[in-house]
């Protein structure tokens, strides 16, 4: 299919019926012929020409999005991601502009699983392509407020919630690692260590994995970017506060060390 299409001259409206044929194929019972459907897909999306390539680039992020979402098995979710990131990297300005319009609607929407893929997407593309940083800075806050209400759910909540909630924890990791706009003010960096205190005792190993990291961070990184001197990122905690907040860290960590 995709040396048909690279090398014979094929309509618009045949491709597009070769594309829909293909993302509905996607679809299969069987792990290995979904597999084989997204590499197509993926191969399509590294070689057609940029052009063609950014005419169905919102029904190729669309589909991408879905199935990182709702597809079961991690080899078909890992190329979908690595699918998406080439996509975002070969399409036209105009069209990715676009296309991270689409992404951060997805984030502030109601669809956990949804939210959850777009998240991802935008962490991966965050080193790649810079307008990822803009719109992770726009979003920030969304973010946050995500961490935080999460991390209120009940029990029952919890198996349901942790994925989204490790993505909205690993992409707030990615932005303060790169220092992108790394400064929380003073009332939100401490809720937030609260928040990540109260985390430590979540259920799932990745959870308490990222908030360790988190925490680290917050005591050790300095944020260096547009700045003559480099600002420890705890020291936006109000004052009065900083030492009680290391000491429940400290005794936090101490039980789960014994």
């Amino acid at each position: 299919v995709v040396q048909l299409i690279l090398v014979c001259p094929i309509g618009e409206r045949k491709l597009h019926a070769i594309l829909d044929s293909l993302l509905a194929n996607a679809d299969y019972e069987y792990v290995q012929g979904r597999l084989s459907v997204l590499a197509t897909i993926s191969t399509l999306v590294a070689k057609i020409p940029e052009e063609i390539l950014s005419m169905h680039s919102e029904l190729l992020l669309l589909f991408f999005l879905t199935k990182l979402a709702s597809d079961a098995d991690q080899a078909c979710r890992t190329l979908c991601a690595h699918s998406t990131l080439v996509l975002l990297q070969r399409v036209s300005d105009t069209h990715l502009n676009k296309l991270f319009a689409i992404i951060a609607t997805a984030i502030t929407g109601g669809n956990g699983a949804i939210v959850g893929a777009a998240l991802q997407i935008l962490r991966i593309s965050l080193p790649e392509i810079d307008l990822a940083a803009q719109i992770y800075v726009e979003l920030r806050s969304e973010i946050i407020k995500k961490i935080v209400s999460l991390s209120d759910c009940d029990c029952r909540a919890v198996e349901v919630d942790w994925p989204l909630l490790c993505n909205a924890l690993l992409i707030f990791e990615q932005g303060l690692e790169q220092g992108i706009d790394g400064t929380l003010n003073p009332v939100e960096a401490f809720n937030l260590s609260r928040v990540f205190i109260t985390l430590l005792h979540h259920p799932h190993i990745w959870i308490k994995t990222t908030i360790c990291r988190l925490l680290n961070l917050c005591v050790i990184h300095k944020d260096t970017k547009n700045r003559s001197e480099a600002q420890y990122i705890v020291n936006s905690f109000p004052s009065e506060r900083i030492h009680d907040t290391l000491v429940a860290i400290v005794h936090v960590l101490w039980q789960l060390h014994t």
